[in-house]
Order: structure tokens, then C-alpha cells, then sequence
């Protein structure tokens, strides 16, 4: 029984000291840092994150910048530009192509302005990968009638937003002057019930991380029976399930845990039975 406790002891002891004392570095695989600047000409109507953006890493020396390079981050007309994409939205994307967020730290502008340039000054079609077509202005359509975002079936409130339950149609809105975009719910979840046929707003919608950048949250690990908390702040947004950055509230030093609820994350640690 002796043995046992000095044994269980020991290994809280080591999780004390990974959780408090270790920086994130040395347990943790290192994260691709991608610099955003502030404006950025595009020649392309669909715009890819290697596009935009200035990786500290190279494809050669992490496989997954492969991937994060064809993320697709905006797929518009050209009429539609200048358009602004956000450090959030492009998170939004990430997670569209099941990339975790937290393995990305993005720096510099946190809004991107997309200017559309064409050396032969004609305007390109992007290419649509939706199941349903992108609907053509109406010849007769009055200054009313915009394209607006809606429901094709019922919604429940939490379901994300996928191109199985939402299409862009042109209808007569009262109070909406410009044209929504698809792209700008794509990935986000209801807010609430939405009915089929409903024309959507931001109101109705929201980014679906569990807990957001800056919350603070208890960071827990347990190993050989013992549990060990202390508090921490999430230094990135994530979804149940995903590693995120989190600052040891007492050291300051940063590691990685699993998102558990709004208010919980776990340090994965490993110990023998």
C-alpha cells in the first residue's frame, strides 16, 4: 500500500510539473504561424489561404502547411469585391476542412481586405461546388429584391450550417439592400429553431466554438487515481474536443489541453496503471 502511494505520488508530482512548470514547446508539437497583413490583391475569384497569407513553416518541413495552404478562404464574383475576411471567419474555414484551429496562430491584422485585380480586366466566374446553383438576378428584379440565405429544411437550434440545409435565393426583403453570401453561414450554427423556408440573419447564427479566446477555464489532468486542477485562460476559441492554448493562470506559461465544456479543458498525461 506504501508502494502504491509513493507511486501515485510521484506521478502527480511529474503532472504538477508538466501542467505548471514545462512552456507548451517542449511537450507540444509547435504551431504553424501564419501572418496576415491588412489588404491583399487577389487575381483569382477564389481565394486560398496561401493567398493571403505568410507561413513560418514551409510544405517540406510540415506535411499539414500542405493543407492549410488549399483551404479555401473566400469563393465569390468578382463583382462582389472589395470584400473583408476575418481571423474568425478563416477559423471557420479551418474547421470546414478538419483542421484544428488551436494547431494555427495567426498574426498581424485581424481583418484581411480582399482587393480583386485582372490584368485582362474581365471579370472571372468562380467555380461552384454546391450542390445547388447559384440563382441569376432576376431581368425584371426591382431594387428590392436581393439574394438572401434560406433554410431548405428545418434547423434545430445548435445544427451547423452546410449546403445540405441552406441555399441562396433572390427574394423581396424589406429592410435588406446589399446581396448575402453562402459562404458567410457556411460552418456557423443556429442560434435557435429555424423553419424551412426562413431567410436567414446573424442574429439566427453563431460561430460554434465551446469556449472562446480569453475565457477563463480549470485545467484538469488526472493520472494514477490523483486529480490535479488549476486555473488557466484560453489563449484560442475551440469546439468540444479540440486542443487549444491555454495559459496557466499561475506560471503563465502556456500549454495544450482537450476542450471539455465551456469551462473545462484536460491535460492529456499518461501514466502506468
Amino acid at each position: 500500500m506504501l508502494r502504491l502511494f509513493l507511486r501515485k505520488l510521484l506521478l502527480a508530482t511529474v503532472l504538477v510539473f508538466l501542467i505548471i512548470l514545462f512552456p507548451a514547446e517542449s511537450g507540444f508539437a509547435k504551431r504553424i504561424r501564419i501572418e496576415l497583413p491588412e489588404q491583399v490583391v487577389v487575381s483569382n475569384t477564389t481565394v486560398l489561404l496561401k493567398d493571403i497569407g505568410d507561413f513560418d513553416q514551409s510544405p517540406e518541413e510540415n506535411e499539414l502547411v500542405s493543407r492549410l495552404e488549399e483551404v479555401v478562404v473566400l469563393s465569390t464574383a468578382a463583382a462582389s469585391f472589395p470584400r473583408k475576411v476575418t481571423v474568425g471567419q478563416i477559423e471557420v474555414r479551418l474547421r470546414l476542412a478538419k483542421i484544428d484551429p488551436a494547431l494555427v496562430e495567426f498574426v498581424g491584422a485581424k481583418e484581411i481586405q480582399l482587393v480583386y485585380s485582372s490584368e485582362s480586366n474581365e471579370w472571372t466566374t468562380p467555380t461552384i461546388t454546391m450542390k445547388e446553383s447559384v440563382p441569376t438576378t432576376p431581368s425584371n428584379s426591382k431594387q428590392t429584391t436581393v439574394a438572401v440565405v434560406v433554410a431548405i429544411s428545418n434547423i434545430a437550434r445548435g445544427e451547423l450550417l452546410t449546403q445540405d440545409n441552406i441555399v441562396l435565393e433572390y427574394r423581396d426583403v424589406r429592410g435588406v439592400s446589399t446581396d448575402m453570401r453562402l459562404e458567410d453561414f457556411l460552418g456557423k450554427q443556429a442560434r435557435q429553431t429555424i423553419l424551412s423556408g426562413t431567410a436567414l440573419n446573424d442574429l439566427m447564427v453563431e460561430i460554434p466554438p465551446v469556449v472562446m479566446r480569453g475565457a477563463r477555464v480549470t485545467i484538469i489532468a488526472e493520472v494514477g487515481g490523483i486529480s490535479v486542477r488549476t486555473a488557466g485562460i484560453a489563449r484560442a476559441n475551440g469546439g468540444k474536443g479540440e486542443m487549444i492554448p491555454v495559459e496557466n493562470s499561475s506560471s503563465g506559461n502556456i500549454i495544450y489541453a482537450e476542450v471539455i465544456d465551456s469551462e473545462t479543458v484536460r491535460v492529456s498525461v499518461r501514466g502506468d496503471d
